[in-house]
């Protein structure tokens, strides 16, 4: 029986997953616990028999979630398939998931036992399954935290961009008019960051509520064979960045930059058939932060920006060095927030 209006609306986009889709599907037909769910499919123009799998599987479907099919007329993308889901939910809370991944039974029940023991949390995240993104559970705590602390853990890499296995109320969407960036790699870089900009009140529950898996014919995976491909869509997400920049969280918001330069300048080094005004580009974003911290007065961050140059810039080629980027990371941080206290006090 049908629950009447969802609580959580469920965004799935459909493409080129039909290895994967029953599973998926599944997972979200198992779902326990007394909760009035949608799950929105968009099928976003798959040439392959993605839907086929869908449509059998919802016929022979009798249970509580209230299914629905959208179809774009031509390939648009992830982003685009996600906004269309958002603009049809009518739930109060939205969930993403990634075709090719899957969710555990008790998922939603435990994302939404949150919001509803505590309505004043906006958004919960659980812990996952999988290669990407893994998080030191030790570094954030399980209590609601405020935005101050949200920002400060997403900028310093310890929260996961990724959207999905994210429980986000509907309406703060709604308010900011928030949306993801159509035609861009990469996007959830820009969408979590202006997501948790409008976050008052954030949980993360450490349990595993998610499955990720390597799917070799992702976009991500595919990018792999030619990295550079990625860069005009890292550019456009740094350069938002630097627009758009965080003065009130500035120590680890400039980290955040760096980790992301340093991510597109290996690619630079790496493969010799950059165009040179991508090259320039990146090589602009690069001084552009430096200008800003100097101005700033950051002089911790200033000599750690100097990793983005050369010869500088070996040094955080050696392994040893790049297995502990994240704790010199969070010794920058630390350096850097008590150099900044000291100087407020002089």
């Amino acid at each position: 029986m049908k629950m009447g209006k969802p609580f959580v609306s469920i965004i799935i986009p459909v493409y080129r997953v039909s290895k994967y889709i029953e599973r998926c599907l599944r997972s979200v037909m198992q779902q326990q616990g007394d909760i009035a769910m949608e799950c929105i499919l968009v099928d976003d123009c798959s040439p392959d028999d993605n839907m086929d799998i869908v449509k059998r599987l919802l016929d022979g479907y009798d249970g509580p979630i209230t299914f629905h099919t959208i179809c774009h007329k031509q390939n648009l993308g992830l982003s685009a398939a996600r906004n269309t889901g958002i603009k049809m939910a009518q739930g109060d809370y939205l969930f993403f998931i990634d075709s090719d991944d899957y969710i555990t039974d008790d998922c939603l029940q435990k994302l939404t036992d949150v919001v509803k023991n505590k309505p004043e949390v906006q958004v919960v995240k659980g812990n996952h399954f999988g290669s990407i993104g893994m998080i030191n559970v030790n570094n954030i705590p399980v209590e609601p935290i405020d935005n101050d602390t949200l920002l400060s853990l997403l900028y310093m890499c310890e929260i996961p961009v990724m959207a999905w296995n994210t429980l986000i109320k509907r309406s703060m969407i709604e308010e900011w008019r928030l949306s993801f960036c159509q035609g861009l790699l990469h996007e959830d870089n820009m969408w979590t960051v202006q997501l948790f900009r409008h976050v008052d009140c954030f949980q993360f529950i450490p349990d595993k509520t998610y499955y990720y898996e390597v799917n070799p014919g992702s976009i991500i995976e595919k990018q792999k064979e030619c990295p550079s491909r990625s860069l005009p869509h890292r550019i456009k997400i740094v350069d938002e960045l630097l627009n758009s920049f965080d003065s009130r969280h500035f120590v680890p918001y400039t980290c955040y930059i760096v980790f992301h330069l340093i991510q597109m300048l290996d690619i630079t080094d790496k493969d010799i058939h950059v165009a040179r005004e991508v090259l320039d580009s990146v090589v602009q974003l690069r001084n552009r932060l430096l200008r800003y911290s100097i101005r700033n007065g950051r002089v911790i961050l200033v000599i750690y920006e100097m990793l983005l140059y050369m010869p500088f810039r070996y040094l955080i080629r050696f392994r040893t060095l790049r297995r502990h980027y994240d704790g010199i990371n969070r010794v920058v941080y630390k350096m850097a927030m008590l150099f900044n206290g000291l100087h407020e006090i002089e």
